[in-house]
């Protein structure tokens, strides 16, 4: 009987610590979120990310409840940051990146309200090219972020941009 109780709570150990490590696998090494952290992405309330395998500069645009726009030429606006913006124009290093290339905006203490989420082809590098673009949106951090828009657009040419798609924080 006592082996029968020791090997069920080992098979239930084993099962528990199988679920947290698929989590942990799941949320801090897929290659989106290891792309952020390795650009210095930071995480909020609210993080609004996208990644695309392209030299093309692609922007992400943000518009807040109270009709502010966050994007690359207004980084920081109502207590949100655009903070990493991949193969921009003019970037410091001059690097375009063909993989991977991310942009990330986030809230610490965003309002309640409807955020407006857009994103914009702002140059082609890839003529006849359409770029697939993916879209996500988390609310909370670490492993208790929840995915609340998890999409992919495609975009073909510069100043194309997406629909736009909201998301409400309460």
């Amino acid at each position: 009987l006592w082996l029968a109780i020791l090997l069920g709570a080992l098979l239930t150990l084993l099962i528990v610590g199988g679920i947290i490590a698929a989590i942990l696998l799941t949320k801090y090494f897929n290659p989106f979120d290891v792309n952020l952290r390795d650009r210095g992405a930071q995480q909020g309330d609210i993080t609004i990310s996208i990644e695309w395998d392209s030299t093309d500069d692609i922007d992400l645009h943000c518009i807040t409840p109270d009709g502010n726009e966050i994007y690359y030429n207004n980084r920081s606006e109502d207590g949100g940051e655009l903070d990493v913006d991949t193969n921009a124009d003019g970037s410091s290093d001059g690097t375009l990146v063909e993989e991977g290339a991310v942009e990330n905006i986030y809230f610490l203490n965003p309002k309640s309200g409807e955020y407006t989420v857009v994103v914009h082809n702002y140059r082609d590098r890839t003529p006849g090219e359409s770029t697939d673009v993916h879209l996500r949106i988390t609310e909370g951090k670490g492993l208790f972020a929840k995915t609340v828009l998890d999409t992919h657009i495609s975009l073909a040419e510069t100043d194309e941009e997406s629909d736009q798609f909201k998301v409400n924080y309460n």
